[in-house]
């Protein structure tokens, strides 16, 4: 059989009765032993795999079926090929779209895998079941992938949501803002913080300002020295503003006095409050007990 035809049996379901076979691969999946026990939201899912389903039917028609290269007919199911690029990349949005639900990995495999079951049987010859199934495989494990990248990037956006609004910007006095750094360094909240650390200069027209990197997870981290100098440059600052920092070893004081000038460097913070009160005309006295 000519290798255009190959799946014409196939194509011609996909095309004639898409919505049944959505909804027969979805069932087939609420039934799948492999993903957790729990309710499936058929009608939301039948939605979200329209594109992959239609994608296939583009892919197996006959039209882009095969490519002829020196007359002979090369199948193009054949992972990461061009022909195949728009199921795979339907299929990776599909798993993306997965992960901002409460689905699994395990899930997310039935999903696919029962995916086979719908398929095969609309194909007849061996070589035929054979590379479709392996296709299949491959189209889940495009999916899992897509969908433990998006989890991540989720989690890192949700981490860089709460270091951002949590990072505190406190006054020791009016004239003295502080910024205490916190965890992993991540340009986005850098320049949020510093962002906010340089308005407060502004509004209030602070001579100093305090930096504790006592939590921060690299202090030399390159990312920070140079958002640092950024800061340090901006001419509201240059100059005018004298930045003490807490919380440094020897080590990451070195690394700090070549990347930046004017800084101060304290062990304690206290130390860096009295500094910075004298600067604005305050006193600190400590009194006994």
């Amino acid at each position: 059989m000519n290798p255009p035809t190959r799946y014409q049996q196939l194509t011609a379901a996909l095309r004639a009765k898409p919505a049944e076979l959505r909804l027969q691969w979805i069932l087939r999946y609420a039934d799948s032993s492999m993903r957790l026990p729990g309710p499936v939201a058929v009608e939301e899912l039948c939605a979200l795999v329209e594109h992959l389903l239609s994608s296939l039917t583009d892919v197996l028609s006959p039209s882009r079926a095969s490519v002829e290269i020196n007359d002979l007919s090369i199948p193009t199911l054949i992972a990461g090929s061009p022909p195949v690029r728009e199921i795979e990349q339907a299929t990776a949005f599909l798993g993306g779209n997965l992960a901002s639900s409460h689905a699994s990995g395990f899930d997310v495999c039935a999903l696919m895998l029962t995916l086979r079951e719908v398929l095969v049987p609309f194909v007849s010859g061996e070589a035929e079941k054979k590379e479709i199934t392996q296709f299949i495989e491959w189209l889940a494990v495009v999916c899992i992938e897509s969908f433990g990248a998006a989890r991540v990037r989720s989690v890192h956006e949700d981490y860089r949501e709460l270091l951002e609004q949590g990072t505190p910007l406190v006054h020791i006095v009016p004239e003295v803002p502080t910024i205490l750094l916190l965890g992993r360094t991540d340009m986005v909240v850098l320049d949020s913080i510093l962002s906010r650390l340089l308005l407060a200069v502004v509004r209030v027209g602070a001579p100093a300002v305090i930096i504790d990197v006592t939590g921060v997870a690299d202090p030399t981290a390159e990312l920070l020295l140079e958002r640092l100098g950024r800061f340090l440059a901006h001419r509201k600052v240059a100059g005018s503003v004298q930045t003490l920092v807490v919380g440094l070893d020897n080590r990451a004081k070195s690394t700090w006095e070549k990347s930046a000038q004017g800084l101060q460097f304290f062990d304690y913070f206290d130390q860096a409050v009295t500094e910075a009160l004298s600067l604005t005309g305050y006193r600190l006295v400590r009194t006994s007990l």
